[in-house]
């Protein structure tokens, strides 16, 4: 059963894990293996690669085209987008593939220059640790502030891969408050 206003939405299915650059959404050990153990679903390999450039990576578009694609054909309740992946869903909002419920973990969207706010109807929760030092904890204080009644910041730890947030239930609590919207919309 997909949702009239957006077809890549479906309040019943599995969520969907966006990873970072360079990760691994098959990694046993990593969130993408997490999600997978604990939703029954991860996501898609897109070749992400680092270039050590501020602005969107030239692998940018080849990544969005992968996760639009698996969107068509697997939909979803719940994005989850890691670092890179948060840039992608973002990407996917803004690009009008999805409307629904996000949960962004430590997200690279001032950095791959997006507009900070979300279209109506989506609801986010942002999990990031003030210390990391690779995506700013402040460009998730502004991503909350453009979108104070869509939007909360959840403060973490484990640096920029959030490496407690699978373990101490952080990850798990975020995705089902996210799965209970999703439910509502």
């Amino acid at each position: 059963m997909t949702h009239p206003a957006n077809p890549y939405f479906n309040p019943q299915a599995l969520p969907l894990y966006i990873h970072g650059l360079e990760g691994d959404p098959s990694k046993p050990t990593g969130k993408g293996g997490y999600m997978l153990k604990t939703f029954g679903r991860s996501g898609p390999k897109m070749p992400a690669k680092f270039e050590g450039t501020l602005g969107r990576p030239s692998c940018f578009e080849a990544c969005f085209d992968i996760m639009s694609d698996h969107l068509r054909i697997n939909p979803t309740s719940v994005l989850v987008g890691s670092s890179f992946g948060g840039g992608i869903t973002m990407a996917l909002l803004q690009r009008g593939l999805w409307k629904g419920p996000i949960v962004l973990l430590a997200p690279a969207i001032k950095r791959y220059q997006f507009d900070l706010k979300f279209p109506s109807g989506v609801q986010a929760i942002i999990i990031h640790d003030p210390s990391d030092d690779i995506v700013s904890y402040t460009d998730s204080i502004d991503l909350q502030a453009a979108n104070p009644e869509q939007c909360e910041l959840w403060e973490s730890d484990g640096g920029h891969r959030l490496s407690t947030i699978s373990k101490n239930g952080t990850l798990e609590r975020a995705v089902k408050r996210q799965l209970q919207r999703a439910k509502t919309l």
